[in-house]
């Protein structure tokens, strides 16, 4: 299987640069665990893909390698931060790609893309290895054609990890031997996200056409009322980028010319090669 993988996982000997400047000539001096776990069963790596930088957008406009088109029509973005990976995947470049999922960074370029994306649970798999954008919510995640291809990813790079402590120590379980189950599933629809003023017509009308063709299939089709709906917008997101932002901020201190990559050189004292380094090299 030909693998890529996102410009914010580490690979031993290949450049680094989580879509950033600062991190040009950077080389990796480690694998990733989810790297290393593709290698050990014999996944073809073709490099890094593009990204936002350091994972912190949504659209994949906002990096240093320009701004990643939509393989279905050019003249749209793929998404992100994942953007690139989603891009080669669509493109038939690779089988699969390995993102990183924040807030959405896989599973919104999927859906640009119209591929397959998956974001396990935290700590289903490692983050060692990963740059860090905020390290509570960072989650590997999956680009594919098919849910067997995702299936078959998650059991090669899922488990737990002597290198993180919040990797969940269960056993792996089977997932492809669960993808033939002729059975029928019962599946909730937020009936309050279909009502909303904010959604555009042209989804709207998708996502009813896909729960119509689930119910021709036999399965069951629920509208769930979610009461606390209308305070998702209102609190969870604030919420989230408050909590982002601050380990962001956290993480993002490292790149501070002293240990990584480019420093500047118009600096006479520490606090200006703090200041300059970054001034200079972040987008």
């Amino acid at each position: 299987m030909v693998v890529g993988l996102k410009d914010m996982i580490a690979y031993k000997d290949h450049p680094l640069q989580a879509g950033s400047k600062i991190l040009t000539h950077y080389i990796s001096p480690f694998n990733a665990t989810v790297t290393e776990r593709l290698l050990a069963a014999d996944a073809l790596i073709i490099g890094h893909q593009n990204c936002d930088e350091f994972g912190m957008e949504s659209s994949s406009e906002n990096g240093y390698f320009g701004t990643v088109l939509n393989p279905l029509d050019k003249t749209r973005v793929a998404g992100g931060s994942s953007g690139g990976s989603a891009a080669a995947v669509k493109a038939k470049m690779c089988h699969v790609a390995i993102g990183t999922d924040t807030g959405g960074s896989v599973r919104q370029p999927a859906a640009f893309c119209g591929l397959v994306g998956l974001k396990p649970s935290y700590g289903r798999v490692s983050r060692h290895g990963l740059v860090a954008y905020a390290s509570s919510f960072d989650t590997a995640g999956i680009f594919a054609h098919t849910v067997k291809d995702c299936a078959r990813v998650l059991e090669v790079i899922a488990g737990p990890d002597a290198f993180d402590n919040t990797a969940v120590a269960r056993e792996v379980p089977r997932y492809t031997g669960t993808l033939h189950n002729p059975g029928r599933y019962k599946v909730a629809c937020l009936a309050g996200t279909l009502s909303n003023t904010g959604l555009q017509p042209e989804i709207k009308e998708q996502t009813l056409h896909g729960l119509e063709l689930l119910k021709k299939e036999g399965h069951q089709v629920d509208n769930v009322h979610f009461t606390l709906l209308k305070y998702v917008c209102v609190c969870a997101l604030p919420t989230y980028y408050i909590l982002v932002n601050a380990e962001a901020s956290t993480n993002l201190a490292r790149f501070d010319g002293i240990r990584y990559s480019f420093r500047s050189s118009h600096s006479a004292t520490l606090e200006e090669v703090y200041i300059k380094t970054r001034t200079e090299r972040f987008c």
